[in-house]
């Protein structure tokens, strides 16, 4: 991921309580049962449009974590927006780090609230191209999943 402040950015994420594994010339963090790895380089389109999720399993404790660092204060980072159910079923709360990456902290959340999610906004258009987005990508990753067992 970009850095435009290498130290900066490495305070951001231990803050959240991300686990540091290696700092040298790039810094890898463990982030639950996946990674990222942060490097000196900074390009601001590519910052301003890149995006992460991270799925939880308590939202409401990392949101009061989040809160509790008053990150606008301390960082310098816009204000966290507060967690909502969103239009495709997920309950998310989002944030920035300090080069512009957006993060999606996300419930985990189980097909049948997704798929009940769907069909209850599925009267618009634009729900309705979503929907048949998301179908087709999720039947698509069923069958490679069971290509690979």
């Amino acid at each position: 991921m970009p850095a435009k402040d290498f130290d900066l950015y490495k305070r951001f994420y231990e803050a959240l309580r991300f686990e540091k594994v290696l700092d040298s010339e790039v810094a890898i963090f463990n982030a639950g049962s996946g990674g990222f790895i942060l490097q000196r380089y900074f390009q601001e389109d590519w910052a301003g449009n890149f995006m992460m999720q991270l799925m939880v399993d308590d939202l409401d404790a990392w949101w009061a974590h989040i809160e509790s660092l008053e990150l606008s204060k301390q960082i310098g980072v816009p204000p966290p927006k507060a967690q909502a159910i969103q239009r495709w079923g997920l309950r998310v709360a989002y944030l920035v780090d300090p080069s512009g990456v957006l993060w999606h902290v996300a419930q985990r959340g189980r097909l049948p609230v997704l798929r009940d999610t769907i069909r209850l906004c599925s009267q618009c258009i634009d729900c309705r191209n979503i929907t048949k987005k998301w179908a087709s990508g999720f039947v698509r990753w069923r069958e490679n999943t069971k290509q690979d067992q």
